[in-house]
């Protein structure tokens, strides 16, 4: 969504919790906007209304009627409108995420979920005074640095339509902004993002996680009690079978991210592993860590969670942990360590249980 021109109502959607079009005064019909043939004289009387607004202020804004406008053209601006107004309130469903960019220059982007479709009456003081515009209830869920999304979605925002659906290419993107790690359909995502610069060492680092983040998985498809330490250079050196293996989406400069997409559950794995090792290397000591690997627990607060989904990445997280020796996982948290002074920060996130 494009908050108006010049980006002139971002602070009211920000504010307000509510996202609308520049449509001051808008008599919004009782039924749906689809159904509607008058709608390009709605249109033309908020048009009105607004350049009145604009040539001598929001006082004293005049009553204007629907039939004054019975002979507004429906024009190709007026068609576009329209389209956006049966996207905002008919189309986007209660729950759909809604990206809102900033001026580049302030380099962050939002994103929020729909509220059900009753229509609201939002308003913009500084610009439109007490005139309404009908809009939708928004939950703004975070705000994320644009240089952390790909180029081609930076540049989807820029299209300066009011309200348009982000092609489908583009969806993983944002569900991964909005969730970290998710299920879509048969996609399994995670998202591990850098801070500072990313080195080939943090490249390896995740690479060996994912190796073992797919033996895990592998293993418990194939029925298997766990996994044995004795394959750990197999593990390690051979190829991934195809079905376990991930496909990467990068943007690694200054702050960027490393995107897994798999068919199964290892690309949730890998950002679990990352994690939970970076969590243990902020102990320096053997013991320290020795104990924390046995009361680290897994909680999925997502208020969607999936209690199969969460079952299966503790038992396949856990299956690393016990095959492990100390002196492994040790360096393995010794890389982890490096990588969190780096600003390695995987979208998962541990909870240590609490020691009685």
């Amino acid at each position: 969504m494009f908050p108006g021109q010049s980006y002139r109502f971002l602070e009211d959607y920000r504010d307000q919790g509510l996202v609308f079009l520049d449509l001051p005064g808008f008599p919004y019909p009782r039924g749906p906007i689809s159904e509607v043939e008058d709608v390009a004289a709605r249109i033309s009387l908020s048009q009105q209304v607004r350049q009145y607004i604009q040539e001598n202020g929001s006082e004293d804004i005049p009553q204007l009627r629907l039939e004054q406008f019975a002979n507004a053209i429906n024009s190709q601006s007026r068609g576009r409108t329209r389209q956006a107004l049966i996207n905002l309130h008919e189309e986007a469903t209660e729950g759909d995420l809604v990206i809102l960019p900033e001026p580049i220059y302030m380099s962050q982007v939002f994103i929020g979920r729909l509220g059900n479709r009753r229509v609201i009456n939002a308003r913009s003081p500084e610009r439109y005074g007490e005139a309404i515009l009908p809009g939708r209830r928004i939950e703004w869920l975070g705000t994320y640095p644009e240089n952390t999304i790909s180029t081609k979605l930076s540049t989807s925002l820029r299209n300066q339509h009011a309200f348009t659906l982000i092609e489908q290419s583009l969806f993983t993107e944002v569900f991964s902004l909005a969730y970290g790690s998710f299920i879509y359909r048969d996609r399994h995502v995670s998202t591990v993002y850098n801070e500072d610069e990313f080195l080939d060492s943090d490249s390896a680092f995740l690479s060996n996680l994912s190796r073992l983040a797919a033996a895990a998985c592998a293993s418990m498809d194939r029925g298997e009690d766990g996994l044995s330490v004795d394959n750990l250079a197999n593990i390690l050196l051979s190829d991934t079978p195809i079905e376990y293996s991930c496909n990467q989406e990068s943007d690694i400069h200054s702050k960027g991210f490393t995107r897994y997409i798999s068919g199964t559950m290892v690309s949730i794995v890998i950002s679990v592993l990352a994690s939970s090792y970076i969590e243990l290397s902020k102990h320096d000591n053997s013991k320290a860590i020795a104990q924390e690997i046995e009361n680290l627990v897994l909680i999925n607060t997502s208020p969607n969670a999936d209690p199969n989904c969460t079952a299966w990445v503790t038992e396949a997280t856990k299956r690393v942990f016990d095959m492990l020796p100390l002196d492994k996982s040790l360096a393995i948290c010794d890389a982890a360590r490096s990588s969190r002074r780096r600003g390695l920060k995987p979208s998962a996130r541990p909870r240590p249980r609490d020691l009685d």
